[in-house]
């Protein structure tokens, strides 16, 4: 097949020899010529719209009564034919071909959104795992501050931490010889209790857990739901001094260490602060008593008689014989 057939200048050449009016073939083989080779859906179009004014014009009596025109507009429609049926093959191939892509562009969007699944997963459970070992770190940490060797030391840096803590820590204490205290920021757990029993050589006889907190920085307050027996305050302070070196006041289940103290010298240093001497030196008058010597209360027994009879300071009568007491 001639490849200039189904172009403009072949068709003109013969329209101008022949003298033959066109009928628009010419600037359809002009528009077909200009085409793509991938535009197949034009091309088809094109190639039908050349198809039909070739027909028209072999129908014409100017063309019959030439055969090289005949001829000429013959061979085009062959060619066309063939043209259609080459563009039609290319069509299905590029069709498949796109289906093909698509395929293969949808299983590599699937791949990807499977392999990002698996990453978002991968980077989740790494955020977990993590998350876990920071708080199991945590832990152990809380649980290394009681732990070792060096139990008193991380004992006292918790108490010092626990100055400036924001929330109550946990405690657990061992009331009996030889004493002991685990103070930790996580709820007291089976570990905690375990080193309780390794500081306080093996005895088992802890106080049930509770929270303590700081107070002015110089107070220790443990509270617990049932408080020790009496006394115990006093025992946890000098426990925490001379294995810690650190001297704080403490209270003990509303027990303060203060209040025993108070206790043993019968004396409240608050009260004692607090009186001011009369102006005449003492309530009876002026004398001063004389420390270590008490005065003789007024039991109803005058002093220095004999004959225990009932005395009344006030009214200085005896009440057995209702008669004025001479005053000694």
């Amino acid at each position: 097949m001639d490849p200039k057939i189904l172009t403009e200048a072949g068709w003109k050449k013969i329209a101008v020899q022949f003298k033959i009016k066109d009928n628009g073939l010419q600037r359809a083989l002009a528009n077909y010529d200009k085409l793509g080779d991938d535009e197949h859906d034009n091309c088809l179009k094109g190639i039908a719209t050349v198809n039909q004014l070739a027909a028209g014009l072999k129908k014409a009596k100017d063309v019959a009564a030439v055969p090289a025109a005949l001829k000429y507009l013959t061979d085009l429609l062959n060619a066309a034919e063939a043209e259609a049926r080459e563009v039609a093959q290319l069509k299905a191939k590029a069709k498949a071909l796109d289906e093909k892509a698509d395929i293969l562009e949808a299983k590599a969007d699937a791949a990807k959104a499977k392999a990002d699944a698996m990453e978002a997963r991968a980077e989740a459970k790494a955020a977990d795992e993590e998350a876990k070992a920071g708080a199991k770190g945590g832990d152990e940490e809380d649980e290394d501050e009681n732990e070792g060797g060096d139990f008193l030391e991380k004992l006292k840096k918790t108490l010092k931490n626990l100055k400036t803590a924001k929330d109550d820590f946990h405690f657990v204490i061992c009331h009996d010889k030889p004493y002991g205290l685990v103070v930790s920021k996580t709820p007291i757990s089976s570990s905690h209790k375990k080193q309780l029993q390794e500081v306080a050589g093996g005895s088992k006889k802890y106080l049930p857990p509770g929270r303590c907190r700081m107070e002015g920085g110089t107070k220790l307050i443990f509270e617990m739901e049932k408080p020790p027996a009496p006394g115990f305050a006093r025992i946890l302070q000098k426990w925490i001094k001379s294995s810690t070196g650190l001297a704080f006041k403490v209270s003990v289940g509303g027990q303060s260490d203060e209040d025993e103290d108070e206790k043993a010298t019968g004396v409240n240093p608050d009260l004692e602060t607090s009186k001011s001497p009369s102006p005449e030196g003492s309530p009876e008058g002026g004398k001063t008593p004389v420390a270590g010597k008490e005065e003789p209360p007024l039991t109803g027994v005058r002093p220095h008689s004999n004959s225990a009879q009932r005395w009344d300071g006030v009214a200085r009568t005896c009440r057995k014989t209702s008669r004025p007491c001479r005053v000694n």
